[in-house]
């Protein structure tokens, strides 16, 4: 009940942050709701999912009755997808890029189902920008959302953690001088590429949980500066906008998974190559006897014998 009870603080917390991500010229260019939503279910927490998927109705029921049908299905869908026999058993690397068809796929349905119960036609005019729109809020935020109290600050030592910092307030900075509204357009927007480049960083350098926050300020820092009117950004179509930092935001989780599933691989490796030096040690002085990890040196084939370890055969 707690953790449900938390899940709906988040719904509105990120109806709340939805709210002046409207103000703009243009609309909404990205929605948080679709990505906290799938990022809960993703979690397995279900109920938790359903929950915040009702703070549209503090909008009232008939405006946000379509939209919290449109989430309950995400929802569904994410976690049904998730949790089926044949994804646990894919590797590590496989489900981390789940994020791609979750953020391009499950949410096309969303959004026809929220066109379909607003009486609209679906995939009628507006329809690409609404989807496009979720897919970025879900590439920004459901990452996020996932890799929450993963332990990421204890496996960082002081150095990591204030590089990690540093390149964290290094984006918000550089990411506001660009989003400045009477910015020149071609300036702002040769900035605007510097927050990008940190971000790649920060997936080559601390992995997918240390690369979720930066994905996350990047689309926040990209929301303010659409709606505070950076001519650099209004330039763009929404639609054509939103689908080019997705696919930023995409490229970042891609190197930081292929960066997580190097540093395992090396990690397990170096465990192995360990343990067979000590046992191929212990073999040669003939001093088996006082090796006590047996199931070890099985693995990697030796066998106790009457002095010391011998080859099985």
């Amino acid at each position: 009940m707690l953790k449900a009870g938390g899940a709906g603080l988040l719904g509105l917390l990120a109806w709340g942050l939805r709210q002046p991500l409207l103000m703009g010229q243009e609309g909404l260019l990205w929605d948080p709701l679709p990505g906290l939503v799938i990022g809960l279910a993703w979690r397995g927490s279900l109920p938790g999912a359903l929950l915040a998927s009702l703070a549209p109705l503090a909008g009232g029921i008939f405006s946000g009755g379509p939209q919290v049908a449109a989430l309950w299905v995400e929802a569904g869908l994410a976690w049904g997808l998730l949790r089926s026999r044949r994804m646990l058993g894919t590797t590590a690397i496989f489900r981390e890029l789940m994020i791609v068809p979750m953020s391009g796929g499950v949410t096309v349905v969303g959004a026809v189902v929220e066109q379909i119960l607003s009486m609209n036609t679906p995939f009628s005019s507006g329809f690409a920008t609404l989807w496009i729109g979720r897919a970025f809020g879900v590439m920004a935020v459901a990452p996020l959302v996932v890799n929450l109290g993963r332990n990421f600050f204890v496996r960082l030592d002081r150095r990591l953690f204030f590089g990690w910092v540093f390149l964290a307030v290094l984006l918000v900075v550089v990411g506001r001088v660009a989003a400045t509204p009477g910015l020149d357009p071609r300036g702002g927007l040769a900035l605007g590429l510097i927050p990008i480049v940190i971000l790649f960083w920060q997936a080559m350098r601390f992995g997918v949980t240390g690369t979720s926050l930066g994905c996350f300020l990047v689309a926040l820092l990209a929301g303010l500066g659409w709606v505070d009117g950076n001519a650099g950004l209004l330039s763009f179509q929404p639609g054509m906008l939103a689908l080019g930092l997705t696919g930023v935001l995409g490229t970042a989780h891609g190197m930081a998974t292929l960066r997580d599933e190097r540093e395992g691989i090396r990690a397990w490796t170096d465990a192995a190559a360990r343990t067979q030096q000590v046992v191929f040690w212990r073999w040669q002085r003939g001093s088996g006897s006082e090796w006590d990890r047996p199931e070890a040196a099985r693995q990697i084939g030796l066998a106790a014998g009457r002095r010391g370890w011998r080859a099985e055969k």
